[in-house]
């Protein structure tokens, strides 16, 4: 019983002292020439941590990234598009992993990417695409930094050598009322795991002016990371043996639609085959791995709606269910939960408006023991002015209004004395901000 409320007391941890955000981001356009910078930088840090990770607590976690693009948009003729994007982006974190703040893991990776496609419209019922792009992914760093001395000491990573990979596509779209197609293929080319041919189809037969009935067919290919082949850590160790996961999906669904009224049902089977998966650790003191696991499927429902100036309030409603995953979807779908809804409603009154947002799912499975029904809940008031040339607009907002720690399975480090770890950070809060636009 001890043993046992360690491991409760171990679950629940996470009180945030301090949160600093500094966000940048310009657009400009000109022309046919459009550029997009953003700039962040998340500070944080804990009053205190969980007893498997205290060595860290009260210093300060730090998140940067970068996201660059610059495209250009070009009219061959009146029937064929072109346009060709750069884009370039990197993230960098850095924390303390010692009680004195003398050492830290820092990590960071970046990739640069080149597309080009180009859109020709055949007849006015029958259109093609056709693109294709380059992608430059760094291999990364994850490193053990002596602060005092201003020297790493080690290498997390056992080759961070970096990667590319192209590809190359087309699409196609007809439309013969009352029925619209579309089919493409992609070629994709990596440079250390050879190539492969993703497809995808879709049939659209349209019921009514309001409804339709979708079919889709699609594939996916995804790469193993540098950090799934190569990482070295005692909690979690690469295998350069992996080979790229796949997925293919089918899915169906109805639709139906007006200016106010918004509804969607629609059913999928999805198939997975060679996805890369963290297991744990076969014994104390010993990391866990990657490893491709044997081909598994599930099948669920997706119902969406909303409503959009159809009277009282605005309505968003959202619900999922995995109806069927099979005996090995099963044990991989194990910290996924078999129902999830969100549900949101707005309402504006002049200058006023205000909101509320409830998401829930169902009981799910920690790392040792079940984690029951969650729910939490939103409200926003917000109020705009006109001020000279200012448009200021007001919100005050109460998150998490039932203080729930929306508590999420640890299937990351699979530590056995860790269930699940809260996802709201600092619980209940009531936070007011202020946005300010200057009008000439």
């Amino acid at each position: 019983n001890a043993a046992i409320e360690q491991r409760r007391n171990d679950s629940s941890f996470f009180m945030e002292e301090r949160v600093r955000r500094r966000t940048v981001t310009y657009t400009i356009e000109y022309g046919n020439t459009d550029f997009f910078l953003n700039g962040y930088t998340h500070e944080f840090s804990y009053f205190g941590t969980n007893p498997s990770f205290e060595s860290g607590g009260n210093k300060d976690v730090s998140d940067k990234g970068m996201l660059i693009s610059l495209g250009h948009d070009a009219n061959i003729n009146e029937d064929i598009s072109l346009r060709v994007n750069g884009l370039f982006d990197a993230v960098k974190r850095d924390f303390v992993v010692n009680s004195d703040g003398s050492r830290e893991i820092r990590l960071g990776t970046y990739r640069g990417d080149l597309s080009v496609q180009s859109d020709y419209a055949i007849t006015p019922s029958l259109a093609f695409t056709a693109g294709g792009n380059i992608e430059h992914r760094a291999g990364g760093f994850h490193k053990v930094y002596d602060v005092k001395a201003d020297s790493n000491l080690i290498s997390n990573l056992l080759n961070n050598e970096a990667s590319v990979e192209w590809s190359a596509f087309g699409h196609v779209q007809y439309e013969l009322q009352p029925f619209l197609f579309t089919g493409g293929v992609r070629f994709i080319q990596n440079e250390q795991f050879g190539s492969d041919v993703a497809t995808q189809a879709a049939v659209v037969y349209q019921l009514s002016d309001m409804s339709s009935v979708k079919a889709m067919f699609g594939q996916a290919f995804r790469v193993p990371t540098t950090f799934e082949l190569y990482f070295n850590h005692p909690t979690v160790v690469g295998n350069p043996n992996l080979v790229p996961e796949n997925a293919t999906n089918f899915e169906l669904a109805w639709l139906w639609g007006s200016e106010s009224y918004f509804v969607q049902l629609q059913g999928y089977h999805s198939v997975y085959q060679q996805l890369i998966a963290r297991t744990p650790s076969i014994a104390p003191g010993r990391a866990g791995t990657y490893e491709n696991i044997d081909e598994f499927s599930s099948t669920g429902i997706e119902v969406e709606g909303r409503t959009q100036d159809a009277g009282f309030v605005d309505v968003l409603f959202a619900y999922s269910m995995v109806l069927n995953a099979g005996v090995e979807g099963q044990q991989q779908l194990l910290h996924a939960p078999q129902h999830s809804l969100d549900f949101g409603v707005h309402r504006t009154f002049g200058d006023w408006v205000i909101s509320a947002k409830c998401r829930a799912h169902s009981e799910v499975m920690g790392s040792y023991e079940l984690i029951p029904w969650q729910s939490t809940i939103d409200l926003n008031i917000g109020y705009r002015q006109r001020l000279g040339s200012l448009d200021v607009v007001h919100m005050l907002a109460i998150t998490n209004v039932n203080d729930s720690d929306m508590l999420e399975p640890e299937y990351i480090r699979k530590h056995p004395n860790i269930n699940a770890i809260p996802s709201t950070g600092l619980g209940r809060q009531i936070v007011y901000s202020v946005k300010v636009d200057v009008f000439r």
